[in-house]
């Protein structure tokens, strides 16, 4: 970090020209240098000296020294080489801090997931790769005790969002389907970033579920049905999945799985909420399975 008397932008600014770099629109590169958001952001993660640390996205690392002083390890990724080499000189002497120059989408994360010991997630995500990262880490066997994002509020707005607003999607309830509980840290205004986004950007703080809430019994179905109901959001559910070609029914069963699940087929897809998705997945299973005379 700076000294302190020089503050987080002007240290950036001078970090970037020392090094020849420049942020990249194209990458979505937006440096925060606001301390106190870094501070909220540090503190929204709860570290303690035993704790492992994935950052997503490193950059000039503003929140990377943060970390490795409060934490036991810091996994950095960070996919810009020019940012990676800037950053490798800063954390040169910590000796608890692992840069990778990788893209996060790529990066091999099989063999974190083979450890015991639990991560905890931080990032600022760049707009267009939001929704990429997020299904990646709720797919993936890695155990999670937190996440902390930083996202367009946009973003934030739709993963908190309410059955029948127009905000709720399938992100919305894929989200709740692997995320327990999902609480905002902060709100920060286009000035915290270098430069400075024409949007504002909200800190949120993910509380993973032990195991998704369909278990894999349900999973695949789950998925489908999501994907169904909203690839033709306002349509009646019944013709929304008739549509969705990985169902493969007819309106009949679809009428009666409905009926089973207490859901009423001429709804709207965007109206149910992640629990009678979850319902409608288990009557589909039992009715896919129940005997040819029921």
């Amino acid at each position: 970090m700076p000294d302190a008397k020089v503050s987080l932008a002007a240290h950036t600014r001078a970090t970037l020209a020392a090094h020849g770099l420049a942020p990249r629109k194209r990458l979505g590169q937006n440096f925060l240098v606001d301390e106190a958001a870094v501070e909220a952001i540090v503190g929204a993660l709860e570290l303690s000296p035993d704790d492992c640390v994935l950052e997503v996205g490193a950059g000039l690392g503003a929140l990377t020294v943060r970390l490795a002083e409060q934490a036991a390890q810091v996994l950095a990724v960070e996919k810009d080489a020019g940012l990676a080499g800037a950053l490798a000189e800063l954390v040169a002497d910590r000796d608890n801090v692992a840069l990778h120059t990788a893209d996060i989408l790529d990066f091999p994360l099989d063999h974190l997931a083979a450890a015991a010991r639990a991560w905890k997630i931080v990032g600022n995500l760049p707009y267009y790769l939001t929704t990429p990262i997020l299904e990646r880490f709720f797919t993936i066997s890695l155990r999670l005790e937190r996440i902390v994002f930083t996202v367009q509020t946009e973003v934030a707005d739709r993963l908190r969002a309410s059955p029948g607003t127009k905000e709720y999607g399938s992100l919305t309830v894929w989200c709740e389907h692997f995320i327990r509980q999902i609480e905002v840290i902060c709100r920060l205004r286009p000035g915290c970033f270098y430069p400075s986004p024409q949007i504002e950007s909200t800190v949120l703080r993910l509380l993973p579920r032990c195991q998704p809430a369909a278990g894999p019994r349900y999973e695949r179905r789950f998925s489908q049905l999501v994907r169904g109901a909203f690839g033709q959001r306002r349509k009646m559910l019944v013709n929304a999945l008739l549509g969705a070609r990985a169902l493969r029914a007819d309106r009949t069963q679809i009428e009666r799985v409905c009926a089973a699940a207490g859901i009423d087929p001429r709804r709207r897809g965007e109206t149910l909420s992640h629990d009678e998705f979850l319902t409608l997945a288990q009557a589909w299973e039992e009715d896919t399975h129940a005997p040819p005379d029921r």
